[in-house]
């Protein structure tokens, strides 16, 4: 079972600290990635893409994996009420996880990716 203690953080937003802290990677899955096509905005990522909802335990899953870039590109991740970001600036550091609404006006840039469930 891999639990956020872990898995080295050096920020969880403040709205996902207590889902994080209760999640259970055993519960959840690897996630896929999807490279965006072009710059999206949030809204745009999930009405054309089409990424799956995914959970915090999914997330968990997904972080030890190897598959999420560790060169400070964050990755997407859909949950049920917002938009997650997660990136790593180098390798050994620590995990960064932020939270937006999928309202959100920022672009993300061709080539991040969306994560989500085959």
């Amino acid at each position: 079972m891999t639990t956020i203690n872990e898995i080295k953080f050096d920020h969880v937003d403040p709205v996902l600290r207590e889902r994080f802290a209760t999640a259970d990677a055993s519960k959840g899955q690897v996630l896929q990635p999807q490279p965006l096509p072009r710059a999206m905005m949030l809204a745009e990522i999930k009405q054309e893409l089409k990424p799956t909802t995914v959970t915090v335990d999914d997330i968990l899953a997904t972080i030890p994996s190897g598959l999420l870039r560790r060169d400070g590109w964050g990755e997407i991740f859909f949950l049920e009420d917002c938009a997650v970001f997660v990136y790593q600036y180098q390798r050994g550091g620590g995990w960064s996880v932020f939270a937006c609404s999928v309202g959100d006006p920022s672009e993300w840039v061709k080539g991040r990716r969306v994560f989500s469930r085959k």
